[in-house]
């Protein structure tokens, strides 16, 4: 296929690329003992990149609202802002991609225009657009292995291209409250 009909921009290839690269990264050991079982899971764009968290770790949906950086916690890390201490937001586009993917100077609320509020509604993760609710089976997932250089990374499924989060590893790399 030549280049003038690849129906692609060189930003899709890219994040092709990437989640190729996810895709194929060395997963954990199953013990096969175990019966496959299914979960309900929402999945959403980040940049292109498709993401899945198990559905019941969703509290609700609400619109971007404005948010401020917080002294002392990583980029990818936001609060909403206002004169109560806020909810945390993920920015999953700078947490997730490499840097020559990642869109960071566009700001947030310009490139997501609605929160996932997950755990105790405490925090949330940005996403573009609607999410698809879908059933995942434990069989589907290529689940990151102990040696796996990505916390965030719980595992990907091949069939549907996404990736899965780690959603208590990204608690833990933020640092932030409860459960």
């Amino acid at each position: 296929m030549s280049p003038a009909s690849d129906p692609l921009t060189a930003s899709e290839r890219a994040i092709d690329s990437y989640l190729e690269a996810l895709l194929e990264e060395p997963g954990g050991e199953s013990d096969g003992a175990q019966a496959s079982t299914s979960e309900r899971y929402c999945i959403f764009d980040v940049s292109g990149l498709a993401i899945a968290v198990p559905e019941g770790s969703v509290r609700g949906e609400m619109s971007c609202p404005p948010l401020q950086a917080s002294p002392s916690t990583p980029p990818w890390l936001r609060r909403t802002a206002g004169g109560e201490p806020g909810q945390w937001i993920v920015d999953l586009a700078l947490l997730t991609l490499p840097h020559d993917l990642s869109p960071d100077q566009i700001p947030l609320e310009e490139r997501c225009d609605r929160v996932l509020v997950l755990g105790d509604g405490d925090w949330g993760v940005a996403v573009e657009g609607a999410t698809r609710p879908t059933v995942i089976t434990t069989d589907e997932v290529c689940w990151r292995g102990p040696l796996g250089i990505r916390p965030w990374l719980a595992g990907t499924v091949v069939e549907k291209r996404c990736v899965l989060l780690d959603l208590d590893s990204i608690r833990q790399l933020g640092r932030f409250g409860g459960k």
